[in-house]
């Protein structure tokens, strides 16, 4: 056998075993602090729309314009809960995560729902999958939302293949990434950075996450300081690199929004120059 290819071969089972091995520590990291992080349906809600004023906004407009919803990374399912606010009574909602954990969690905030009375016009469903290979046909689905997941695994642009893939022609895309050059993504990456090189001088993995792990500061900063230190992948990406990304889809607007700041009350809209997620809407072309 050529020796250039048993080279490549060994060179690319190590890549693939240290994917595995950090796919795994992402579920563990996300099963052990799911995102944002408070423990009950009322106060995520409270902290997710204070921090992202836009978003119940954003999720009625989904829930208005479609009809069968799939979220991709449906965390705790507060997103799904208030989209269903929305969505027709003959209209269905399902969220995906790699975290078994969060959907639990998922599976109990919809019941804290009903218990507080919540006007769900539909139940959603929720269930374990893996962003880079969905468990649906293809050209079988009307909408795909997915906020804030897709800069965290091993592969980025196979999970939006798959979204392509699954999308029925003239389906849409409703996906937040984070952006390159944003001041929060900036300082993520740079106390990454730092936490890089102190793995380095002590030989060890991820140290500054273990001195603060189970530590959430819920009430403050959610889940986003364990997630700088500890989920294994996190990615951002300019303008150019989104637009290669989805070159297969119509790009219907891409924009920055956010701001993630709870105790910053900004316009709702969240629009404007600072924003560090990606707003992108992407429509499956008619003749795919």
């Amino acid at each position: 056998m050529n020796t250039d290819r048993v080279h490549y071969m060994t060179v690319a089972s190590k890549q693939d075993k240290a994917t595995d091995v950090a796919m795994h520590s992402t579920r563990t990291f996300w099963n052990s602090s799911p995102c944002n992080g408070q423990e009950n349906l009322a106060a995520r809600k409270k902290y997710r729309y204070r921090s992202e004023p836009w978003l119940p906004g954003y999720m009625k407009r989904i829930g208005e314009t479609h009809k069968n919803v799939i979220e991709i990374g449906s965390g705790l399912g507060t997103d799904a809960l208030t989209c269903c606010l929305h969505l027709p009574e003959d209209g269905s909602y399902r969220g995906i995560d790699y975290s078994n954990e969060s959907v639990a969690k998922a599976e109990e905030a919809l019941k804290e729902a009903k218990t507080e009375n919540w006007d769900i016009k539909v139940e959603p469903t929720f269930q374990v999958g893996d962003a880079e290979s969905l468990e649906f046909k293809s050209n079988s689905l009307e909408c795909v939302f997915s906020f804030g997941v897709l800069h965290h695994t091993a592969h980025p642009q196979r999970a939006f293949d798959e979204v392509y893939r699954v999308l029925e022609p003239g389906g849409k895309a409703y996906i937040l990434l984070y952006r390159r050059w944003a001041l929060k993504v900036a300082a993520a990456k740079v106390l990454r950075a730092f936490q890089h090189g102190v793995d380095f001088i002590t030989r060890r993995e991820r140290t500054i996450y273990q001195l603060i792990d189970g530590r959430h500061l819920e009430s403050l900063m959610g889940t986003a300081v364990l997630e700088c230190f500890g989920v294994p992948y996190l990615d951002c990406f300019d303008k150019r690199e989104i637009e290669r990304f989805f070159s297969d889809f119509e790009i219907d607007s891409l924009y920055p929004i956010g701001y993630s700041l709870p105790w910053f009350h900004s316009d709702p809209s969240s629009l404007g120059p600072f924003g560090y997620y990606w707003a992108i809407e992407v429509t499956k072309p008619q003749n795919s």
